[in-house]
């Protein structure tokens, strides 16, 4: 998760160094960090973040989006119950 992390801050560093020539790449960037591995909590932050607030930003809104969407729609709801083992049957004579 840390390098994950410090890789999203070094492509941010390297958009805000030239933002204007860098921002319309940023939407092809992105997919190359592991945003997965950062939580859906990091990523809802990103969305609402001023980096991403721009009409321009539109691309990487929608897969902020996208990967929030994976992170959250998780059914668990689906998924039985756990039962205890089965007691093997032992037969005495």
């Amino acid at each position: 998760i840390c390098c994950s992390l410090h890789f999203f801050q070094a492509v941010m560093l390297w958009v805000r160094h030239a933002p204007i020539e860098r921002r319309g790449v940023l939407s092809q960037v992105l997919p190359y960090v592991r945003l997965g591995t950062l939580g859906p909590c990091f990523i809802e932050s990103l969305m609402h973040c001023e980096d991403f607030a721009s009409t321009d930003m539109r691309d990487c809104q929608k897969y902020l989006s996208n990967v929030h969407q994976n992170l959250t729609s998780h059914d668990y709801s689906a998924i039985p119950p756990r039962r205890a083992p089965i007691k093997p049957l032992v037969i005495c004579k």
